[in-house]
């Protein structure tokens, strides 16, 4: 049998195990599952190949997956930074690295997570917890949208610097006329963000969703807080509502002390975060907990001097936005 097949084989038993109730999340799973949602396209042994997973020191807590943004990955957007400030507050981590720096369709994109949280919840018997920065952020909910037992494996989505309402910033990139796939996605107003935020966000995990007035590239103040998840009430917050005035560019929210902070506390808070709740201690600090200040500004730079070359020379060039597969039509 070809591996394709040998995939479908396997999706079709997962789901009838699913629907039977088993308990494939271990302690806290809630009872029977739902069914898994869309087929992959992906190819097992890729989305096997994209997950990292460095080994596991906090196995009573639930593992945190980082999923990158466009024109990036895991490494250069997480490794230096967030990543730092989860293993120095006890929490293991795994990073998907998506094909293409994410520059791709994003429908596909989120295959890759998909994937890679069932491999986590099978292999540790627990939920886990989602952090996805810059586009990582409507991937994430794409993912959690429209496969329900990812949404079941789930236990909280955090979104950093999402633009999870679009950004202009699409429509720059695509000015010319061509640009990558995932950058017509990005533009408000766009197929893909109209099928994302159609409807309420599905019950499940806790939802977080972190912004900054300073940042660049999604510009909330200007583009109607499209940092935020719709409809998400009292779990959408502004760094500077914990630190008035703060300077948190869109390539420094992954290193910055207040967003970790945040971040650490919506990962073991049972709900959603209130400003009040952070030490406002963390206002004087530049860099999360566990980061090195010496190795933090030039990732910095390598952020933003990888994601300008990716962005405008993308191997995939389109003239228009991918169309929207067909369980997100309705």
């Amino acid at each position: 049998m070809s591996e394709r097949g040998i995939q479908r084989l396997a999706g079709a038993l997962m789901g009838v195990v699913l629907a039977c109730g088993s308990a494939v999340l271990g302690a806290g799973s809630g009872g029977a599952q739902p069914v898994q949602g869309p087929e992959l396209d992906v190819p097992a042994a890729s989305l096997r190949a994209a997950l990292t997973c460095p080994p596991a020191a906090h196995p009573s807590r639930q593992t945190v997956l980082l999923v990158h943004g466009t024109a990036g990955d895991g490494p250069t957007h997480y490794g230096q930074g967030l990543a730092k400030t989860l293993s120095h507050e006890g929490f293991d981590w795994c990073m998907v690295n998506i094909p293409d720096r994410e520059m791709g369709d994003i429908q596909t994109n989120a295959e890759y997570v998909v994937a890679a949280v069932r491999s986590i919840s099978a292999r540790t018997g627990k939920q886990v917890s989602v952090v996805g920065y810059s586009q990582g952020g409507p991937l994430i909910r794409w993912a959690n949208r429209w496969w329900p037992d990812v949404r079941a494996r789930t236990d909280r989505l955090i979104t950093l610097e999402g633009a999870n309402q679009g950004t202009l910033a699409g429509n720059f990139n695509c000015v010319l006329g061509k640009c990558a796939p995932a950058l017509w996605q990005f533009q408000p107003g766009s197929a893909f963000i109209k099928a994302l935020n159609r409807a309420p966000v599905p019950t499940g995990p806790v939802y977080t969703a972190i912004g900054s007035t300073s940042d660049e590239l999604i510009r909330p103040l200007q583009t109607g807080e499209n940092y935020f998840i719709p409809g998400n009430t009292g779990g959408n917050i502004l760094i500077q509502d914990v630190c008035p005035g703060r300077i948190v560019t869109h390539g420094m929210a992954p290193f910055d002390a207040v967003a970790a902070a945040i971040v650490v506390r919506a990962l073991s808070a049972p709900g959603h975060v209130r400003p009040a709740a952070i030490d406002k201690r963390v206002c004087g600090e530049r860099f999360g907990v566990g980061v090195d200040p010496q190795a933090a500004p030039g990732a910095i730079a390598e952020l933003y001097a990888s994601g300008f070359t990716t962005t405008w020379t993308a191997p995939t060039m389109v003239d228009r936005e991918p169309p929207l597969r067909p369980y997100a039509r309705s």
